[in-house]
């Protein structure tokens, strides 16, 4: 139904702003604990908890695993 094709295409335009906010945040290097630590990978992540997703960042560090 047009209902329902108007809901799934709500559903992915909030999908695709969802992903477009969470590209512009980057990982303040100023973060890291130590000062020889260097980012080794950095990527986007979902922490999943009953009832809660929190979107974030996860950094591989030298050293340090981040969310």
């Amino acid at each position: 139904s047009i209902y329902a094709w108007a809901w799934l295409n709500r559903i992915k335009w909030l999908h695709q702003l969802n992903l477009s906010r969470q590209s512009l945040v980057k990982f303040d290097p100023l973060w890291l604990h130590d000062i020889d630590e260097s980012i080794v990978m950095e990527t986007t992540a979902n922490k999943i908890t009953p009832l809660v997703m929190n979107h974030g960042r996860i950094v591989l560090s030298t050293s340090t695993l981040y969310y």
